[in-house]
């Protein structure tokens, strides 16, 4: 049973009270979920603009206030370590929120009577009725795309569009890959240079091996 028939098993025992309190926990999740999307994001981008800094500039020591980094090197062994950490949690906040959205769309389908969409379509499209229920998200809002009401044209208009989208996703992966090869090449030469690169190395197949479970759970 994969959990899109373990929510629909969920929802057929359930009380319409009781699910009524459960949708709308959901609803609360996800926009907290939303909240720690955006600040995740831009600690990824702070990350990386420091990253790229550090890579690019001939500064031989850093003043942090309390401290007083003599060697630059320090910034680059540990900014992977703290990429992981963010990338991670990223990783499976993404996850866990495509699962309240599929659980979100299945609830709804049934409370507004619309119609079922098919399998796989739950987390990137939606009907108009229930994208307005679903609280403001970059995901919700590019759900309008490829809906029932959309012509073959629009449909494609609206894919090709969104390619570069796609592109972009693959954008996180290939930079914390790239950091962990540039970490194992330049400062393997010291203990903080190994764990920094093991660590972050051991983080990247903890991520694999996460999204291998969840798309097994999935299907």
């Amino acid at each position: 049973m994969n959990n899109e028939e373990k929510i629909k098993k969920f929802i057929d025992e359930t009380e319409e009270a009781e699910l009524k309190d459960y949708s709308e926990k959901l609803i609360d999740n996800l926009k907290e979920m939303n909240d720690k999307e955006d600040k995740f994001q831009i600690w990824f981008v702070f990350l990386l603009l420091l990253y790229l800094l550090t890579k690019s500039s001939h500064m031989e020591s850093v003043d942090l206030g309390i401290i007083t980094l003599t060697d630059i090197s320090v910034i680059s062994k540990l900014l992977p370590l703290a990429m992981a950490y963010i990338f991670f949690n990223m990783i499976t906040l993404t996850n866990h929120k495509q699962d309240v959205m599929m659980a979100l769309n299945i609830i709804s389908e049934k409370k507004f009577k619309q119609e079922q969409l098919k399998r796989g379509d739950k987390i990137f499209s939606r009907s108009f009725i229930i994208r307005l229920f679903f609280p403001y998200s970059f995901s919700n809002a590019i759900s309008s795309i490829g809906t029932e009401k959309s012509s073959i044209l629009h449909a494609l208009f609206g894919f090709l569009l969104l390619i570069p989208t796609l592109f972009v996703a693959f954008i996180p992966y290939c930079i914390y890959v790239f950091m962990i090869i540039d970490v194992y090449k330049n400062y393997t030469d010291d203990f903080l240079g190994w764990i920094s690169f093991l660590g972050s190395a051991w983080v990247f197949l903890l991520i694999l091996f996460f999204m291998f479970a969840k798309a097994k759970a999935d299907n």
